[in-house]
């Protein structure tokens, strides 16, 4: 793939650290990082997807009107019980105890008066739509992600009194400067061909975030856990969203926890939109 898809091009890049790409199809699920010559494309640059040049000249458009002094809006570990949406989907949601721990280590990076956390049964639905948010800057919702390839506007995120499905998600107004779903295949869905994937990630920038972080496929919460907490001290210390998560990946990729060097661990988790 890298000699396919980087080879023709790789002698135009070499002044640039960082690459956007607009895939298409079946290169939507694929992280551009992992692709190698000598080493990964995550070593040489921050890599920022788009869906499409039609998305990136409307991402781009939002630039001025993000409050950069907003606040952090977090929920995780939501309380599953078949009440809270278990039966809407068949499915048995599990605790995810790492996710509390995820959300409270990033709200301790911000001001008591710049976050609102939410954990147990007030990570919900109801709480997100009471929230404010207008004057959230950061958004991040860790929790399990319910993904219907098949019938995109199904797809959404378990929370404590349900799942927030994508036409819930359209209906949010939101201002956000990022979106981060911190769920297992949060960044997939159903592909269009030249507008990129239909799905949770496309449903947030279509409510009005101007950037979003989505995995592509089922994540270790633990080893979650400590790159979110890494990515947003990245982002406190003022790097651009892109390059931030590229060096919480590598922090991972290159840590002393072998296990954790596996790209299944540091390369699910890719950033969509406007570039820097």
């Amino acid at each position: 793939m890298y000699k396919l898809l980087i080879g023709p091009v790789e002698k135009a890049l070499e002044r640039s650290n960082t690459l956007v790409v607009a895939p298409d199809r079946a290169l939507a699920f694929a992280p551009f990082e992992t692709l190698t010559a000598a080493t990964p494309l995550i070593e040489k640059f921050a890599i920022e997807y788009v869906p499409s040049a039609t998305a990136l000249a409307e991402l781009r458009n939002r630039a001025n009107r993000t409050d950069k002094g907003g606040a952090l809006l977090a929920l995780g570990d939501p309380a599953y019980t078949r009440a809270g949406g278990a039966s809407e989907r068949r499915t048995a949601w599990t605790p995810l105890p790492n996710t509390r721990d995820e959300v409270l280590g990033i709200g301790g990076l911000f001001a008591p008066e710049k976050r609102r956390i939410f954990v147990g049964t007030a990570a919900s639905e109801r709480q997100l739509n009471a929230e404010d948010l207008h004057a959230v800057r950061y958004l991040h919702i860790a929790a399990h992600g319910y993904v219907d390839e098949g019938l995109p506007a199904r797809s959404g995120l378990a929370l404590s009194d349900g799942v927030l499905e994508v036409a819930e998600i359209l209906r949010l107004r939101l201002r956000a400067e990022m979106v981060t779903l911190s769920a297992c295949r949060s960044g997939l869905g159903q592909t269009l061909a030249g507008e990129g994937v239909m799905g949770l990630s496309r449903a947030f920038l279509f409510a009005g975030a101007r950037s979003a972080v989505v995995s592509l496929w089922n994540v270790s919460d633990a080893a979650t856990a400590d790159l979110m907490k890494t990515f947003y001290s990245n982002l406190n210390r003022g790097q651009p969203p892109a390059h931030a998560l590229r060096k919480a990946r590598l922090r991972l990729a290159k840590g002393p926890r072998r296990a954790r060097r596996y790209p299944y661990f540091w390369a699910p988790f890719i950033f969509i939109g406007a570039p820097e």
